[in-house]
């Protein structure tokens, strides 16, 4: 029998989603949303995250009518072929995912904290790290981050609070950016950040009570970290602005540079690391958690705690690869924009074609219980 998820709750669900949504508000792509839409940065995250919530809103139609996850979706809906190439396409967007973010949460930590240390050292420290927590499930991973998650909400908030002597209203003119038009291209590229938690919905759907409980741990996952990002991102531009904004390579890190509590409590921006890298060790392992599940469905796995230790390997050793941490950035901005953002779109919708076709065929089909 092929590997299933344990029962989650919904605010396991909630924490899972969210996380991975949300975490990349640490690194460089806040920026490169910047450099799409200008002024209009913090709407143009905003519509992305709804863009990314009606696409998980189709995949909810098809799931109440075809229960299941992901997997047994296609295969019920396109057969056993169309379910193989969908699990060879999951396993490769979250394993992309999972490189890009190890590389980044690296690079980063050792820029920030640790500069004179060897890259190998802190790159081997991660994958430590990401391994126990992946090594102990993903009910573990969401029981964990509900009871993270709210402090580092309290935390960013109280960041964004007191920068507000910095604020520059005349930051956000002109107040369209680079335009209407751009915005809404923006908007829908944007959405590609999101990816891995529309997916995560796909995936957890069965481990949840009901349709009721997915669709709460959807809106309150995707939502809230379309409003992190979004806050985030509007106080970047209003202390920083465009032009300036655009220089920096860590927008959370230099805000948090610029608080100023007394002179017996400074540099706080070194508890965020902290905080950066518990949000990001989480976020690796629920993305190669992902891989791995679609790799034991592919090929009827009982169990994927046996292939976690080769797994991480691989994962550090591909992230090492490429010297150039710049062209890592770039890369990852551009998948973002354009596979993953063109995959979180195209999957529902080829999921809800293949249901009308056959329910014009069959003459209907069942709807999964509703629940209360």
């Amino acid at each position: 029998m092929s590997y299933q998820h344990g029962t989650l709750g919904q605010a396991a669900a909630i924490g899972i989603i969210f996380n991975i949504s949300m975490v990349r508000v640490f690194l460089s792509n806040p920026v490169q949303v910047i450099a799409l839409s200008g002024e209009l940065a913090w709407l143009v995250t905003l519509v992305a995250g709804f863009i990314s919530m009606a696409a998980s809103f189709v995949f909810l139609y098809v799931y109440k009518r075809v229960p299941g996850d992901l997997y047994q979706i296609t295969e019920k809906l396109l057969g056993i072929w169309g379910a193989r190439i969908m699990a060879l396409l999951c396993i490769s967007l979250f394993f992309t995912n999972a490189v890009l973010l190890f590389r980044q949460f690296t690079e980063n930590t050792l820029l920030t904290a640790l500069p004179n240390t060897d890259f190998q050292v802190v790159s081997f420290g991660y994958a430590i790290c990401v391994l126990i927590v992946l090594y102990a499930g993903i009910e573990a991973m969401g029981r964990s981050l509900y009871i993270i998650i709210p402090f580092g909400v309290i935390g960013l908030t109280t960041v964004f609070l007191l920068l507000y002597p910095y604020y520059d209203v005349y930051n956000l003119a002109p107040w369209l950016g680079y335009g209407i038009k751009e915005a809404i291209s923006a908007s829908i590229v944007s959405s590609g950040y999101n990816m891995s938690g529309v997916l995560a919905v796909t995936m957890l759907a069965p481990s949840l009570q009901n349709y009721r409980t997915v669709r709460t741990s959807l809106v309150f996952g995707l939502g809230g970290s379309a409003l992190i990002k979004s806050a985030s991102l509007g106080v970047f531009v209003l202390v920083f602005g465009v032009q300036v904004g655009l220089e920096k390579v860590l927008p959370f890190y230099e805000m948090a540079r610029l608080v100023y509590i007394s002179r017996y409590l400074q540099r706080i921006e070194s508890l965020f690391i902290l905080l950066w890298v518990i949000a990001g060790t989480f976020a690796v392992a629920v993305a190669l958690y992902f891989a791995l599940f679609m790799l034991a469905r592919l090929l009827n796995l009982p169990a994927i705690k046996p292939i976690m230790p080769i797994a991480v390997i691989i994962l550090e050793q591909v992230a090492s690869l490429h010297e150039d941490i710049i062209k890592v950035i770039r890369m990852d901005g551009y998948l973002h924009t354009t596979v993953f953002a063109g995959c979180e779109i195209a999957i529902p919708f080829i999921l809800l074609l293949a249901l009308w076709i056959k329910g014009s065929k069959q003459g209907g089909v069942k709807k999964c219980p509703s629940g209360s």
